[in-house]
């Protein structure tokens, strides 16, 4: 099992490399063609890195259910949250949240409440909590 996951990690990076050495179309030689996909592959890889943890630390702090439309996207240090939310779910708090993951810098946050038909369908699917006898 291990050695799968290496394996598609090596071909996912070998393939990450493969894409941006073919499309880079400046004038440069072989191996500068090669540093600069090396670093875009680096900075790709740093990039989704850093916009999952933010991610499962929102999921982990609010829940799938309140973080369903949220997305998360990081390029050079600024993490962008964006999408629809629950009114308990305040732009401070994202903020503060993301900021707590190293390598963010800044961190934009742009919410929309969530609309009632949203809520309503995810209050029916919410389990009823069990009577105390």
């Amino acid at each position: 099992m291990m050695r799968s996951l290496v394996a598609v990690g090596v071909l996912g990076f070998v393939g990450l490399f493969g894409y941006f050495f073919v499309t880079n179309s400046t004038d440069m030689s072989g191996t500068e063609k090669a540093k600069d996909a090396i670093a875009r592959v680096g900075d790709k890889v740093l990039d989704e890195g850093i916009a999952s943890a933010v991610a499962v630390r929102l999921k982990s702090e609010f829940g799938l259910g309140a973080t369903r439309f949220l997305h998360v996207h990081h390029d050079e240090g600024t993490v962008t949250v964006y999408g629809l939310a629950p009114a308990d779910i305040t732009v401070e708090r994202l903020e503060t949240l993301a900021r707590g993951i190293p390598g963010v810098k800044n961190v934009q946050v742009l919410l929309q409440s969530l609309p009632e038909h949203l809520l309503a369908n995810a209050a029916a699917k919410r389990p009823a909590p069990e009577a105390t006898p």
